[in-house]
């Protein structure tokens, strides 16, 4: 589960994958057909907080987004790793200048790179687009 920062405006989750293995985030926007499109970025990080991927999301109302980043493309394992995993950090931090937004949708998963299976869902939470 990701922990939400209100006043940053951000969501951090610590994700491990092993070598076999793919982490996404999906975002969907929770606006109405008035409302302007929910600007952010997905930003993963290795276990010494090297950046590794970063996307920058404009989502339009009602739509949705991912990004993702495979085990190949994180550098650094952990020295005192007693495992083939790398630990990764994901921060999704956003803004929308509108006075009272509705916000996002936001999840983790973890999966399969060969096959797409699901091996980890985080759990969705609603992420206020600014702090109140």
């Amino acid at each position: 589960m990701g922990t939400i920062n209100t006043a940053l405006n951000s969501i951090v989750w610590l994700i491990g994958l092993g070598p076999d293995e793919t982490a996404r985030v999906n975002v969907v926007s929770l606006g109405g057909p008035d409302t302007l499109p929910w600007r952010g970025r997905a930003s993963f990080f290795d276990g010494a907080g090297n950046p590794v991927k970063q996307s920058d999301l404009n989502i339009g109302p009602g739509r949705s987004a991912l990004s993702e980043v495979g085990f190949q493309e994180v550098e650094n394992v952990p020295a005192d790793s007693k495992a083939p995993r790398k630990t990764i950090r994901l921060e999704l931090v956003g803004f929308n200048p509108q006075p009272d937004p509705p916000g996002l949708l936001a999840n983790v998963d973890v999966f399969v790179t060969q096959t797409a299976a699901t091996r980890f869902i985080g759990d969705p939470q609603v992420f206020p687009a600014s702090p109140r």
